[in-house]
């Protein structure tokens, strides 16, 4: 939910000027105007709202910090993901999502984007 919030106060945030020349009266008024939309129109938006999400709830420098905070325990995490850069991706998101009370994808995307995984 947090996320999801998060993504929502994005679009206000960059798109408010968008939003308000967008004059919805109705239900129906909106579902038209999402209708029209140009599908890659829509992923701009729709992107930008999930980087501002993701950079306000997992700021990097936070991000960094805990991936650093768990160096000591990498090795024994790939004995149990492997040694393929993406399984231990995946299971460092799920032991630190807790810390930031986000989903285990939304810390893997952040991880991604940031290229915060560290050097081997």
């Amino acid at each position: 939910m947090r996320f999801t919030y998060a993504h929502e106060a994005g679009h206000y945030v960059l798109h408010k000027n968008e939003i308000q020349e967008c004059d919805f009266r109705t239900p129906e008024d909106w579902i038209h105007f999402h209708e029209d939309f140009l599908e890659e129109d829509l992923n701009w938006f729709e992107q930008h709202a999930y980087e501002f999400a993701g950079r306000l709830l997992v700021p990097k420098d936070a991000l960094i910090r805990e991936i650093k905070q768990l160096s000591p325990k990498l090795q024994e995490i790939r004995k149990m993901a492997g040694d393929d850069e993406e399984n231990m991706i995946q299971a460092v998101s799920r032991v630190i999502c807790k810390k930031f009370q986000v989903s285990p994808e939304a810390i893997a995307r952040r991880i991604r984007i940031e290229k915060a995984w560290p050097n081997k």
